[in-house]
């Protein structure tokens, strides 16, 4: 078995799908990004939006992470996203701690 890597997961929503996902980083890259950005005064990292990129492969694979202001009179669709994840029983902890989906609740 293979040890255990450092990562970040994280709930997101995506515009695509029109409902909250989960955003794993496991990429030294786009972690160092994302707390360089949460770090800064330019950005508020639950107020922006982000996108991702991936370049190359193998070896040579690069990973971008940039913030964007957030697509505008998307608040509220994302508001109401969030609600209704969160009254479906959404517990991250079932990923972290259990391996399990965060989107079921416990049985």
């Amino acid at each position: 078995m293979e040890p255990l890597k450092f990562f970040i997961a994280l709930p997101v929503y995506n515009y695509e799908s029109e409902r909250v996902e989960i955003m794993q980083l496991n990429q030294k890259s786009l972690i160092r990004e994302l707390d360089r950005i949460s770090q800064s005064d330019d950005w508020n990292v639950v107020e922006c939006d982000f996108t991702m990129s991936k370049t190359g492969a193998g070896l040579g694979t690069e990973y971008k992470l940039l913030p964007a202001n957030r697509k505008k009179g998307s608040d509220e669709t994302i508001a109401e996203a969030w609600a209704d994840t969160q009254a479906a029983g959404f517990d991250l902890t079932q990923l972290l701690v259990e391996g399990g989906n965060p989107f079921r609740p416990e049985a």
